[in-house]
């Protein structure tokens, strides 16, 4: 749940995706990788 909700707040310009990752305890690029997957399924 934690990596949904900081995808959405990304997405909202609301955090960086390097504050985003952080947030989420996790790198940078994992990050924009699991974000660009996740994304595909939503839509």
């Amino acid at each position: 749940m934690q990596l949904i909700t900081t995808i959405k707040l990304y997405e909202l310009d609301c955090l960086s995706a390097n504050a985003v990752a952080h947030l989420a305890g996790i790198p940078k690029a994992f990050f924009l990788t699991r974000k660009r997957k996740l994304a595909a399924t939503w839509k």
